[in-house]
C-alpha cells in the first residue's frame, strides 16, 4: 500500500498511541485509522522491513532533502523570532514629569487620560506599567537612582520644571550611600 505523508503521520501516531503491550493493539489501530486490521498489520510489516533495510545500509536515505515537517518547523521558528519580546525605550525626564502632572490631575488608575492628555508619546498600557514601577520604588532605598525616583515638585515653589530634580545634577545621585570618607565634600564638590 502507498501512503501519503499525512497517512504516514497518522500511522506513526497510532503506533505511539497504542504501544506494543496494548491489548488488541491491531484492532485499536485499525479502528483509529479506519482501515481493515489485515491492512494495518501488513503496513506495519512493511515498515519494519524498511527500517531493517535502512539500518543495514541496504537503502540510503537522503536526510538533506527538506521534508514538510522541517518546513513547518522553520516557519514556526521564524514566527517565534518575530514575536520575541522587544525591549522598550527608557522614559525621558520630560515624559516622567508629564506623567507626574497627569497623575496629580487624574489620580492613580486613569492611565488612558494621562496618556492622551499628558504623555502623548506613550500608550495607556505603557503609562500603567510606568506607574506600577513608579509606585513600587516609592519609599524603598535604592543602590542606583532611576527616573522612577523622581517625584512631583511644585513648579511655583522651586521655579523648576515639574518632575525635574535639578539638585541631583549638582551632586552624585548615590552620595547618601557613599562612606563618609568618599562623600562629595571629600572631593571638593
Amino acid at each position: 500500500m502507498v501512503w501519503s505523508r499525512e497517512g504516514d503521520k497518522r500511522f506513526e501516531e497510532a503506533l505511539v498511541r497504542f504501544p506494543e503491550d496494548t491489548p488488541e493493539r491491531w484492532e485499536k489501530i485499525a479502528e483509529y485509522l479506519k482501515m481493515p486490521v489485515a491492512e494495518v498489520m501488513m503496513s506495519y510489516e512493511d515498515l519494519v522491513h524498511d527500517i531493517e533495510l535502512i539500518e543495514s545500509d541496504q537503502i540510503s536515505v537522503d536526510y538533506s532533502a527538506e521534508t514538510e515537517s522541517s518546513k513547518m518547523l522553520s516557519q514556526i521558528e521564524s514566527k517565534n523570532k518575530e514575536n520575541e519580546r522587544k525591549r522598550g525605550v527608557a522614559w525621558s525626564p520630560e515624559e516622567h514629569g508629564s506623567f507626574l502632572e497627569g497623575l496629580e490631575k487624574y489620580g492613580k488608575g486613569d492611565w488612558k487620560r494621562i496618556s492622551r492628555d499628558f504623555v502623548r508619546t506613550r500608550t495607556a498600557t505603557q503609562v500603567a506599567s510606568h506607574a506600577q514601577k513608579y509606585y513600587e520604588r516609592q519609599g524603598k532605598p535604592r543602590k542606583r537612582s532611576s527616573i522612577h525616583d523622581t517625584t512631583w515638585v511644585d513648579a511655583a515653589d522651586t521655579g523648576t520644571v515639574p518632575g525635574s530634580n535639578l539638585e541631583s545634577m549638582t551632586k552624585p545621585h548615590f552620595d547618601d550611600q557613599m562612606p563618609p570618607e568618599y562623600s562629595h565634600d571629600y572631593f571638593g564638590l
